[in-house]
């Protein structure tokens, strides 16, 4: 059997020609591969790792090595959104973006991260029964930076906590519905955040220590389906606008110091 060895190729163009005829096929290469990786791949695995921090904000703040917890988060991880990731109450869509967090009753003590607001897709947050003393809202803007945008959250509970604010709440106006705030530490007036939710539907401050008369810009909240106030220590009287809730089906100002009939209003409502 013969070899034929051939001769070694010549310096100049043709060398030239052949380096970059490969480096061409290397980059056509690695495009097709690119192109062959679906693009909700790319922004899921993005996401997942700025997700992953806005968990390690929420776990260090509300003290998570503490948490009543059989699986405790592993921060380590940044598998948030599969069946078998360790973050125990994080829900995602069917895209890995986190749309839930419901940490009731855990032991969560301290006070919520602002970045919890820079998840743009949750839509739902539960830390009922709990020590939590702030909700965060009024940090939001010290966390934001360039282009992020705030959360779409529907519905927040933060019933049974030590809540003594609601200061920057209105920062989620635009998308709030339900705010749960019974047996909590608020304290004074109804604070006036409250009147630039104009999107609520469920409205619960009962069981905290309001006081002061029942403020005439709830009429604004033409949205509300449902209002709980008992158990404050409001004075005063019903004030004529809370007949301009015309939606609202379920209403109590019950185990409060208010006095004086009822107004006329309320039998159109």
């Amino acid at each position: 059997m013969k070899f034929r060895m051939k001769p070694a190729p010549k310096r100049g163009s043709h060398h030239a020609s052949g380096i970059s005829t490969t480096l061409s096929s290397i980059a056509t290469l690695s495009s097709l591969l690119l192109l062959q990786l679906p693009a909700s791949t790319l922004v899921v695995s993005a996401a997942t790792q700025t997700q992953q921090k806005v968990l390690e904000h929420v776990y260090v703040d509300l003290n998570g090595d503490n948490w009543d917890t059989a699986t405790a988060w592993d921060l380590d991880s940044d598998d948030v959104c599969s069946e078998d990731s360790s973050y125990t109450g994080v829900k995602c869509n069917d895209n890995g973006h986190i749309t839930e967090i419901r940490l009731s009753d855990m032991n969560l003590v301290g006070v919520v991260s602002p970045h919890l607001y820079t998840l743009p897709y949750l839509t739902s947050v539960d830390f009922s029964k709990n020590r939590i003393t702030n909700g965060g809202w009024d940090r939001i803007d010290d966390v934001l930076e360039g282009d992020d945008l705030i959360a779409n959250v529907e519905t927040i509970d933060l019933t049974n906590n030590l809540i003594n604010t609601i200061e920057g709440i209105d920062k989620l106006a635009d998308s709030l519905t339900g705010l749960h705030i019974t047996y909590n530490n608020l304290k004074g007036p109804m604070p006036s955040e409250l009147f630039s939710l104009k999107q609520l539907e469920i409205l619960a401050l009962s069981e905290n220590a309001l006081t002061g008369e029942i403020d005439t810009r709830i009429g604004g909240l033409s949205n509300l389906l449902e209002f709980y106030c008992y158990g404050n220590k409001m004075t005063g009287v019903i004030p004529t606008e809370i007949g301009e809730l015309t939606k609202v089906q379920i209403l109590t100002f019950a185990e409060n110091q208010l006095k004086g009939p009822l107004p006329e209003e309320i039998k159109y409502m």
